[in-house]
């Protein structure tokens, strides 16, 4: 107990004939006392009482107790309040004529419609959405697809701001759950109201902020039951009070809030009192942030649940915070022992399924965010099971069927792709722990050979296993429906196949540097084929973007992707920088290009991370072009490939011709977004530096992927050399020609290679040139 406190304490015992403290209309005029200095009411004379001046006003809890009351002088809580760990309420005196704020608990019946939005849903709509009954109902609402014209089910929303209330308290909210802060100094407290850590926007806003949340964040990672917070959040019929066993923490509130404020409008940001999207995400962030520095909750669950929601947040101060808040968010699991959900018998079905969906939602977060960043997964087979069984559609089923911002079939649509990416992140485990090492990229020049030797036929197992995976994808993404599907499960299946073409084509550019020094035919024709693979890869995500833009939801593309689409646009510069002006296929590349740009303007208005990729890339290029004047200098062409191969005029030529110089460009831009700074040369491994090359030893025939080994006996055979690269011409992946190819129109079309739209690609591509775009251009 610091002095203060212990003065306070004093003052109680020292009169106790001192009048009570009370409002200023209930109180009574002190009797004359012998008054002997007027500056200090605590000085003592000899032979003379000591004068205690009545508080002028005390809080509510102080004027029951009839004790004296310090709130005025102390701020926000008094002394007695904080020491009894209660909340600090003055109550408005009653010749002041103020409005009291309306609680949560008065406000008027209103149904789901009325909370999730102003305007009705059309008329021509197949259905409406009804307020759903008690759950404990017989009869539930017959719920069609109101939602299947756009993502957001209510685009023409917007709350009037002269009916909005200020900011409320957080204790006006039933659901909202908060430890005591008795343990908090009171200049922290003090400090943490002022940031406005304990303020949560009024009803109409914080709507808002909680539907974008369900529509473009739970689905892709459900944290929570989505049925119980509506049955938390929703007002209760007749103003019945909730049970008060339903309720989420304030710093897990406050992280959802802080990533739905990535997809709010510009006009809500406004009425939050921000100027932009971004300066509100960055607001809420830091209030989270602080609820966490301060220790406000000590449950292990809801700061787990917290730290995975904050690991949405990066900016070029701080490029780390990412894989930070993920290391917090496991750490806190297994002190809640979160993993051991499936051999504590102890521990309710309820709870048992509460722990099984976060820790499913951290391995899918530990294997997403690794590889878009670049970074080591923390969550391998070492430290969990991956037998044990994982999250499952019955697990979701109670939430399906209670959505408020989706019909079922839309929900049960998107917890199948969910569930499509927990079955990829299991595949991913092995294939990320080899890719990006623990021990960083220099760790790649510690591998002896027989480790270098060993490594095309691990890599070849991975591929085979992702494209299992992929294969069983396909099967559920059917072409034909696809789409009639919502365009939220269009989106979230897109990211799932990006997440997949990433992944290969990390593969093939690990194995393509562990293959630099051997200068045997069997490497050249296997730089060939991982050129050809490297090249669908980036081509898949580029098609991906260009479907997003015009299917109009990139705006709702999540942090992430601003990692995945780096490469590809360092990649489509490349090619513009060694092709002419004038050839056939600049003005296609140039479009692919502008669609790509779109994609990450989108995420730059919404995301502080994004303009960290944008340096990445500035950078990127500006290498790009110097070591376009290294490939001419050694010009070290392999026979076999200038006998026939075509000139294609791109940077797969650059990776055939000379893998070192493009190795050292895409690992840079690995190291960039791993790390949060641009490489130097010294810090790439020692394989890709300028004339460093490994001592060239051939790998055996029997180390090397089957296909390659026929590939080089038909060659041998037959002399063409030309159908290894067959498919990146006739790919209908190919994104330098955005006409229709020929093998579009098969059967096993993929679903997201969707015909070119020449007038709408014109709108989109009326914003002109950007920063990337290189010379010539």
């Amino acid at each position: 107990m610091d002095i203060d406190d212990f003065n306070q304490l004093t003052d109680f015992v020292f009169d106790q004939s001192t009048p009570e403290s009370g409002d200023d209309d209930d109180a009574q005029e002190p009797e004359p006392e012998k008054v002997c200095d007027a500056t200090s009411p605590h000085d003592v004379t000899p032979n003379v009482r000591v004068i205690r001046r009545r508080a002028r006003k005390a809080c509510v809890a102080c004027h029951k107790r009839k004790v004296r009351c310090d709130v005025l002088s102390r701020g926000n809580t008094c002394t007695n309040c904080r020491l009894d760990g209660i909340a600090c309420v003055i109550r408005a005196g009653k010749r002041v004529r103020i409005k009291p704020i309306e609680r949560v608990d008065d406000v008027p019946d209103c149904d789901p419609a009325e909370i999730l939005g102003a305007n009705p849903v059309p008329a021509d709509a197949p259905a409406t959405l009804t307020p759903f009954p008690s759950f404990g109902d017989q009869t539930r609402p017959i719920v069609t697809n109101p939602f299947a014209s756009g993502l957001n089910p209510f685009p023409n929303f917007s709350s009037n701001p002269s009916s909005l209330h200020p900011d409320m308290i957080y204790s006006y909210f039933d659901f909202i759950e908060a430890e005591t802060f008795s343990h908090i100094a009171p200049e922290d407290f003090k400090f943490l109201e002022f940031k406005g850590c304990f303020h949560l926007p009024a009803r109409p806003i914080l709507d808002d902020l909680v539907r974008e949340y369900f529509l473009h964040v739970h689905p892709a990672l459900p944290i929570i039951d989505e049925r119980s917070f509506w049955e938390m959040y929703l007002p209760r019929e007749h103003n019945r009070r909730r049970n008060g066993s339903q309720k989420i923490s304030l710093f897990v509130f406050r992280a959802m809030l802080f990533v739905s404020c990535g997809y709010i409008s510009a006009n809500t940001a406004h009425q939050m009192g921000f100027q932009t999207v971004v300066e509100a995400r960055t607001c809420f962030y830091r209030r989270a942030k602080l609820l966490y520095d301060f220790d406000t909750t000590s449950d292990p669950m809801g700061l787990s649940q917290g730290a995975l929601l904050l690991t949405y947040y990066s900016s070029e101060r701080e490029p780390m915070a990412n894989s930070s808040w993920l290391r917090l968010a496991i750490q806190f699991a297994n002190a809640a022992n979160v993993a051991m959900y499936d051999q504590d018998p102890t521990i309710s079905t309820e709870e048992r399924l509460k722990r099984k969906r976060l820790w499913w939602c951290i391995i899918l977060r530990d294997r997403i965010l690794p590889l878009g960043v670049r970074r080591s997964i923390q969550i391998t087979r070492e430290n969990f099971d991956f037998s044990t069984p994982r999250l499952s559609e019955k697990d979701l089923e109670r939430e399906i069927e209670n959505s408020c911002v989706y019909d079922a079939e839309t929900k049960r649509d998107l917890a199948q792709v969910f569930l499509a990416q927990l079955d990829l992140a299991v595949e991913l485990t092995d294939a990320l722990s080899f890719v990006y090492p623990a021990n960083g990229f220099r760790s790649f020049d510690k591998l002896n050979y027989n480790d270098v030797m060993s490594m095309p036929k691990k890599i070849e197992s991975f591929k085979d296993n992702l494209d299992s995976w992929h294969s069983r994808f396909n099967e559920w993404v059917v072409p034909g429906a696809w789409l009639k599907k919502h365009k939220s499960v269009m989106l979230y299946s897109g990211l799932t196949s990006m997440y997949f073409q990433s992944a290969r084509a990390a593969l093939c550019q690990l194995e393509s540097f562990m293959l630099q020094g051997d200068d045997t035919q069997l490497h050249d024709l296997r730089m060939k084929q991982l050129g050809s693979e490297l090249h669908m890869s980036v081509a898949s995500i580029s098609e991906t973007v260009r479907a997003f833009v015009q299917l109009d939801v990139a705006k709702y593309l999540p942090v992430s992707v601003v990692a995945y689409i780096a490469l590809p646009i360092i990649l489509h510069s490349m090619d513009l920088q060694h092709i002419s002006a004038t050839n056939a296929r600049a003005e296609g590349k140039r479009r692919q290009l502008r669609l790509l740009n779109e994609a990450m303007d989108l995420c730059n208005e919404r995301y502080t991370g994004a303009n960290s990729a944008k340096i990445i890339i500035k950078k990127s290029i500006e290498v790009a072009r110097s070591e376009k004047k290294v490939i001419k200098d050694k010009a070290s062409v392999s026979s076999s490939l200038t006998r026939s191969s075509p000139n294609l005029e791109d940077w797969l030529e650059v990776f055939v011709r000379n893998p070192a110089a493009f190795l050292r460009i895409s690992f840079s831009v690995d190291m960039s977004l791993a790390v949060g700074r641009y490489p130097t040369t010294q810090d790439l491994p020692r394989r890709l530096s300028y004339g460093q090359l490994a001592p060239s030893r051939s790998i055996p025939q029997s180390l090397m992927p089957a296909l390659v080994v026929e590939d080089l006996e038909k060659d041998v055979t037959t002399g063409d050399e030309t159908s290894i690269l067959e498919p990146i011409k006739n790919s209908y992946l190919d994104y330098f020609d955005f006409g229709q190819s020929q093998t579009e129109a098969g059967p096993d079309r993929n679903p997201w290679s969707g015909k070119h739209v020449d007038k709408i690609l014109e709108e989109v591509l009326g914003g002109g040139d950007r920063f990337w775009v290189t010379e010539g251009v």
